[in-house]
Protein backbone atom coordinates (compact mmCIF):
# COMPACT_ATOMS: atom_id res chain seq x y z
CA UNK A 1 0.00 0.00 0.00
CA UNK A 2 1.39 3.39 -1.01
CA UNK A 3 0.19 6.07 1.41
CA UNK A 4 2.88 8.69 0.79
CA UNK A 5 1.70 12.28 0.66
CA UNK A 6 3.67 12.95 -2.54
CA UNK A 7 1.68 10.26 -4.32
CA UNK A 8 -1.60 11.79 -3.16
CA UNK A 9 -0.55 15.34 -4.09
CA UNK A 10 0.72 14.40 -7.56
CA UNK A 11 -2.36 12.33 -8.24
CA UNK A 12 -4.79 14.81 -6.72
CA UNK A 13 -5.80 16.44 -9.98
CA UNK A 14 -6.51 13.03 -11.49
CA UNK A 15 -8.57 12.03 -8.46
CA UNK A 16 -10.25 15.41 -7.88
CA UNK A 17 -13.36 14.74 -9.94
CA UNK A 18 -13.81 11.34 -8.34
CA UNK A 19 -13.25 12.81 -4.88
CA UNK A 20 -15.81 15.52 -5.55
CA UNK A 21 -18.28 12.91 -6.77
CA UNK A 22 -17.81 10.78 -3.64
CA UNK A 23 -18.27 13.80 -1.37
CA UNK A 24 -21.40 14.92 -3.20
CA UNK A 25 -23.09 11.54 -3.44
CA UNK A 26 -21.70 10.33 -0.12
CA UNK A 27 -21.06 7.01 -1.85
CA UNK A 28 -17.98 4.92 -2.58
CA UNK A 29 -16.37 5.47 -5.96
CA UNK A 30 -15.63 2.51 -8.24
CA UNK A 31 -12.00 1.41 -7.93
CA UNK A 32 -9.73 2.48 -10.78
CA UNK A 33 -6.13 2.01 -11.87
CA UNK A 34 -3.55 4.81 -11.85
CA UNK A 35 -0.10 4.47 -13.46
CA UNK A 36 2.93 6.35 -12.16
CA UNK A 37 6.68 5.77 -12.51
CA UNK A 38 6.17 2.45 -14.34
CA UNK A 39 3.99 1.10 -11.52
CA UNK A 40 0.27 0.41 -11.53
CA UNK A 41 -1.82 1.34 -8.50
CA UNK A 42 -5.43 0.51 -7.73
CA UNK A 43 -7.18 3.43 -6.10
CA UNK A 44 -10.39 3.14 -4.14
CA UNK A 45 -12.17 6.18 -2.71
CA UNK A 46 -14.58 5.41 0.11
CA UNK A 47 -17.07 7.78 1.71
CA UNK A 48 -17.02 8.15 5.51
CA UNK A 49 -20.07 9.59 7.27
CA UNK A 50 -19.36 10.95 10.74
CA UNK A 51 -22.75 10.27 12.28
CA UNK A 52 -21.51 11.08 15.77
CA UNK A 53 -20.85 14.77 14.94
CA UNK A 54 -23.41 17.58 15.39
CA UNK A 55 -23.24 18.64 11.73
CA UNK A 56 -23.62 16.45 8.68
CA UNK A 57 -19.89 15.99 8.07
CA UNK A 58 -18.55 13.66 5.42
CA UNK A 59 -15.00 12.45 4.98
CA UNK A 60 -13.10 10.18 2.64
CA UNK A 61 -10.74 7.25 2.92
CA UNK A 62 -8.42 6.70 -0.04
CA UNK A 63 -6.90 3.24 -0.36
CA UNK A 64 -3.95 2.91 -2.76
CA UNK A 65 -2.55 -0.53 -3.53
CA UNK A 66 0.34 -1.48 -5.78
CA UNK A 67 -1.10 -4.05 -8.21
CA UNK A 68 1.67 -3.94 -10.83
CA UNK A 69 2.60 -7.61 -10.60
CA UNK A 70 -1.03 -8.70 -10.60
CA UNK A 71 -1.90 -6.62 -13.67
CA UNK A 72 1.23 -7.66 -15.57
CA UNK A 73 0.66 -11.33 -14.76
CA UNK A 74 -2.91 -11.08 -16.00
CA UNK A 75 -1.76 -9.44 -19.24
CA UNK A 76 1.04 -11.97 -19.69
CA UNK A 77 -1.37 -14.89 -19.32
CA UNK A 78 -3.87 -13.30 -21.68
CA UNK A 79 -1.17 -12.63 -24.30
CA UNK A 80 0.23 -16.13 -23.87
CA UNK A 81 -3.06 -17.93 -24.49
CA UNK A 82 -3.86 -15.62 -27.38
CA UNK A 83 -0.48 -16.24 -29.02
CA UNK A 84 -0.56 -19.97 -28.23
CA UNK A 85 -3.95 -20.42 -29.87
CA UNK A 86 -2.68 -18.54 -32.92
CA UNK A 87 0.50 -20.62 -33.15
CA UNK A 88 -1.39 -23.93 -32.78
CA UNK A 89 -4.07 -22.90 -35.25
CA UNK A 90 -1.64 -22.76 -38.18
CA UNK A 91 -0.34 -26.39 -38.05
CA UNK A 92 -3.81 -27.69 -37.13
CA UNK A 93 -5.31 -25.98 -40.19
CA UNK A 94 -2.63 -27.55 -42.39
CA UNK A 95 -3.22 -31.02 -40.92
CA UNK A 96 -6.98 -30.82 -41.44
CA UNK A 97 -6.51 -29.38 -44.92
CA UNK A 98 -4.23 -32.17 -46.14
CA UNK A 99 -6.36 -34.92 -44.61
CA UNK A 100 -9.59 -33.50 -46.07
CA UNK A 101 -7.99 -33.33 -49.52
CA UNK A 102 -6.87 -36.95 -49.19
CA UNK A 103 -10.35 -37.98 -48.03
CA UNK A 104 -12.01 -36.06 -50.90
CA UNK A 105 -9.81 -37.79 -53.47
CA UNK A 106 -8.16 -34.56 -54.62
CA UNK A 107 -4.77 -36.24 -54.55
CA UNK A 108 -4.95 -38.88 -57.24
CA UNK A 109 -1.40 -40.20 -57.42
CA UNK A 110 0.39 -42.19 -54.73
CA UNK A 111 3.23 -39.68 -54.82
CA UNK A 112 0.87 -36.78 -54.01
CA UNK A 113 -0.76 -38.77 -51.21
CA UNK A 114 2.60 -39.65 -49.67
CA UNK A 115 3.69 -36.01 -49.89
CA UNK A 116 0.47 -34.88 -48.14
CA UNK A 117 0.98 -37.47 -45.38
CA UNK A 118 4.60 -36.36 -44.97
CA UNK A 119 3.54 -32.72 -44.58
CA UNK A 120 0.78 -33.72 -42.15
CA UNK A 121 3.28 -35.55 -39.94
CA UNK A 122 5.62 -32.55 -40.06
CA UNK A 123 2.87 -30.19 -38.89
CA UNK A 124 1.79 -32.64 -36.17
CA UNK A 125 5.38 -32.76 -34.87
CA UNK A 126 5.43 -28.97 -34.87
CA UNK A 127 2.28 -28.92 -32.72
CA UNK A 128 3.84 -31.47 -30.37
CA UNK A 129 6.98 -29.32 -30.02
CA UNK A 130 4.95 -26.18 -29.25
CA UNK A 131 2.91 -28.01 -26.59
CA UNK A 132 6.07 -29.50 -25.05
CA UNK A 133 7.69 -26.05 -24.83
CA UNK A 134 4.50 -24.58 -23.35
CA UNK A 135 4.57 -27.23 -20.62
CA UNK A 136 8.24 -26.48 -19.95
CA UNK A 137 7.55 -22.75 -19.54
CA UNK A 138 4.57 -23.45 -17.28
CA UNK A 139 6.77 -25.58 -15.03
CA UNK A 140 9.54 -22.97 -14.95
CA UNK A 141 7.09 -20.17 -14.19
CA UNK A 142 5.96 -22.06 -11.11
CA UNK A 143 9.58 -21.83 -9.94
CA UNK A 144 9.87 -25.45 -8.95
CA UNK A 145 13.44 -26.73 -8.68
CA UNK A 146 13.45 -30.51 -8.74
CA UNK A 147 16.25 -33.08 -8.53
CA UNK A 148 18.87 -30.45 -7.73
CA UNK A 149 22.38 -31.84 -7.65
CA UNK A 150 25.95 -31.03 -8.59
CA UNK A 151 26.36 -31.40 -12.35
CA UNK A 152 28.86 -30.39 -15.04
CA UNK A 153 27.68 -27.88 -17.67
CA UNK A 154 30.28 -29.32 -20.02
CA UNK A 155 28.11 -32.45 -20.25
CA UNK A 156 25.01 -30.42 -21.20
CA UNK A 157 26.87 -28.58 -23.97
CA UNK A 158 28.44 -31.81 -25.26
CA UNK A 159 25.03 -33.52 -25.36
CA UNK A 160 23.49 -30.58 -27.21
CA UNK A 161 26.26 -30.53 -29.80
CA UNK A 162 25.85 -34.26 -30.38
CA UNK A 163 22.09 -33.94 -30.95
CA UNK A 164 22.64 -30.99 -33.33
CA UNK A 165 25.46 -32.69 -35.24
CA UNK A 166 23.32 -33.60 -38.32
CA UNK A 167 22.11 -29.98 -38.64
CA UNK A 168 25.65 -28.66 -38.10
CA UNK A 169 26.99 -30.88 -40.88
CA UNK A 170 24.11 -29.98 -43.20
CA UNK A 171 24.95 -26.26 -42.77
CA UNK A 172 28.68 -26.96 -43.13
CA UNK A 173 29.38 -25.17 -39.85
CA UNK A 174 32.66 -25.18 -37.96
CA UNK A 175 32.41 -25.56 -34.18
CA UNK A 176 35.25 -24.19 -32.07
CA UNK A 177 34.48 -25.37 -28.55
CA UNK A 178 36.81 -24.68 -25.63
CA UNK A 179 35.02 -27.03 -23.24
CA UNK A 180 36.07 -27.20 -19.61
CA UNK A 181 34.69 -28.76 -16.47
CA UNK A 182 32.10 -26.35 -15.12
CA UNK A 183 30.35 -27.61 -11.95
CA UNK A 184 27.04 -26.04 -10.83
CA UNK A 185 24.21 -27.09 -8.54
CA UNK A 186 21.06 -27.38 -10.66
CA UNK A 187 18.74 -29.73 -12.50
CA UNK A 188 20.36 -31.65 -15.34
CA UNK A 189 17.29 -31.48 -17.59
CA UNK A 190 16.97 -27.70 -17.15
CA UNK A 191 20.62 -27.15 -18.10
CA UNK A 192 20.23 -29.45 -21.11
CA UNK A 193 17.24 -27.37 -22.29
CA UNK A 194 19.13 -24.13 -21.70
CA UNK A 195 22.06 -25.01 -23.95
CA UNK A 196 19.98 -26.98 -26.45
CA UNK A 197 17.97 -23.83 -27.18
CA UNK A 198 20.97 -21.52 -27.35
CA UNK A 199 22.99 -23.83 -29.59
CA UNK A 200 19.97 -24.64 -31.75
CA UNK A 201 19.58 -20.92 -32.45
CA UNK A 202 23.31 -20.63 -33.22
CA UNK A 203 22.79 -23.30 -35.89
CA UNK A 204 19.44 -22.19 -37.31
CA UNK A 205 20.32 -18.51 -37.65
CA UNK A 206 23.86 -19.05 -38.85
CA UNK A 207 25.14 -18.78 -42.38
CA UNK A 208 26.15 -21.79 -44.44
CA UNK A 209 29.80 -22.67 -43.77
CA UNK A 210 29.76 -20.28 -40.84
CA UNK A 211 31.07 -21.00 -37.37
CA UNK A 212 30.03 -21.38 -33.74
CA UNK A 213 32.47 -20.40 -30.99
CA UNK A 214 31.92 -21.70 -27.45
CA UNK A 215 33.93 -20.45 -24.49
CA UNK A 216 33.68 -21.66 -20.90
CA UNK A 217 35.37 -19.94 -17.98
CA UNK A 218 34.48 -21.57 -14.63
CA UNK A 219 36.70 -19.10 -12.73
CA UNK A 220 35.05 -15.96 -14.14
CA UNK A 221 31.77 -17.89 -14.17
CA UNK A 222 30.55 -17.33 -17.69
CA UNK A 223 29.78 -19.32 -20.84
CA UNK A 224 29.73 -17.67 -24.27
CA UNK A 225 28.05 -19.01 -27.41
CA UNK A 226 28.81 -16.92 -30.47
CA UNK A 227 27.73 -17.46 -34.07
CA UNK A 228 28.59 -15.84 -37.41
CA UNK A 229 24.97 -15.66 -38.48
CA UNK A 230 22.61 -12.97 -39.65
CA UNK A 231 22.43 -11.21 -36.30
CA UNK A 232 19.62 -9.31 -34.59
CA UNK A 233 18.51 -5.75 -35.21
CA UNK A 234 19.17 -3.40 -32.31
CA UNK A 235 15.48 -2.60 -31.77
CA UNK A 236 14.75 -6.29 -31.10
CA UNK A 237 17.35 -6.63 -28.34
CA UNK A 238 16.54 -6.14 -24.64
CA UNK A 239 16.90 -2.44 -23.81
CA UNK A 240 19.22 -3.10 -20.89
CA UNK A 241 21.06 -5.93 -19.14
CA UNK A 242 18.25 -6.45 -16.64
CA UNK A 243 15.41 -5.93 -19.10
CA UNK A 244 14.78 -9.62 -19.59
CA UNK A 245 14.16 -10.12 -15.88
CA UNK A 246 11.49 -7.43 -15.67
CA UNK A 247 8.00 -8.69 -14.84
CA UNK A 248 6.80 -7.25 -18.10
CA UNK A 249 8.99 -7.62 -21.19
CA UNK A 250 8.43 -5.20 -24.04
CA UNK A 251 9.83 -5.64 -27.56
CA UNK A 252 12.33 -8.29 -26.52
CA UNK A 253 13.51 -11.46 -28.25
CA UNK A 254 12.97 -13.23 -24.91
CA UNK A 255 9.19 -12.74 -25.10
CA UNK A 256 7.10 -15.84 -25.81
CA UNK A 257 6.20 -16.21 -29.50
CA UNK A 258 7.95 -12.91 -30.21
CA UNK A 259 8.73 -12.76 -33.90
CA UNK A 260 11.64 -10.88 -35.43
CA UNK A 261 11.55 -12.42 -38.89
CA UNK A 262 12.92 -9.29 -40.54
CA UNK A 263 16.09 -9.45 -38.48
CA UNK A 264 16.52 -13.12 -37.63
CA UNK A 265 16.03 -14.67 -41.01
CA UNK A 266 13.32 -15.89 -43.29
CA UNK A 267 9.91 -17.21 -42.29
CA UNK A 268 10.99 -20.69 -43.42
CA UNK A 269 13.21 -21.13 -40.35
CA UNK A 270 11.46 -23.64 -38.14
CA UNK A 271 10.89 -23.18 -34.45
CA UNK A 272 8.24 -22.94 -31.76
CA UNK A 273 8.91 -19.30 -30.90
CA UNK A 274 9.46 -20.33 -27.27
CA UNK A 275 13.17 -21.20 -27.20
CA UNK A 276 14.54 -17.94 -25.81
CA UNK A 277 11.58 -17.62 -23.43
CA UNK A 278 12.66 -20.97 -21.96
CA UNK A 279 16.25 -19.69 -21.73
CA UNK A 280 15.03 -16.62 -19.86
CA UNK A 281 12.95 -18.60 -17.36
CA UNK A 282 15.74 -21.11 -16.66
CA UNK A 283 18.22 -18.30 -16.02
CA UNK A 284 15.74 -16.57 -13.74
CA UNK A 285 15.05 -19.78 -11.82
CA UNK A 286 18.74 -20.37 -11.07
CA UNK A 287 19.66 -16.70 -10.69
CA UNK A 288 21.85 -16.77 -13.79
CA UNK A 289 22.28 -13.66 -15.93
CA UNK A 290 22.12 -13.64 -19.70
CA UNK A 291 23.58 -11.00 -22.00
CA UNK A 292 23.01 -10.61 -25.72
CA UNK A 293 25.46 -8.94 -28.07
CA UNK A 294 24.66 -8.76 -31.75
CA UNK A 295 25.53 -6.90 -34.91
CA UNK A 296 22.93 -7.23 -37.63
CA UNK A 297 24.46 -9.05 -40.58
CA UNK A 298 27.51 -10.25 -38.64
CA UNK A 299 26.45 -12.53 -35.80
CA UNK A 300 25.14 -12.91 -32.26
CA UNK A 301 26.68 -13.81 -28.92
CA UNK A 302 24.81 -15.07 -25.86
CA UNK A 303 26.67 -14.95 -22.54
CA UNK A 304 25.40 -16.91 -19.54
CA UNK A 305 26.79 -15.74 -16.19
CA UNK A 306 26.34 -18.22 -13.35
CA UNK A 307 26.51 -17.65 -9.59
Amino acid sequence: VDTTSSFIVKGFFIFSSRIKEALTKKEDEKAFDYERASRIYQVKIMSLNYSWTLDDSTGLAILIMDVTEERNLSKTKSDFFSNASHELKSPLTSILGYQEMIDAGIFTTEEDKKDAVKKTIKEAKRMKAILADMCTINKLENEKQEDIQKIDLKDSITLSLESLDPAIKKMGLTVNADLKEYPVVSNQSDMDKLFQNLLSNAVKYNRKKGSIIIKMDPLKKFISIKDTGIGIKEENLPRSFNAIFASRIIDSIFERFYRVDNSRGENSIEGTGLGLAIVKHICKLYDFKVEVKSVFGEGTEFIIRTK
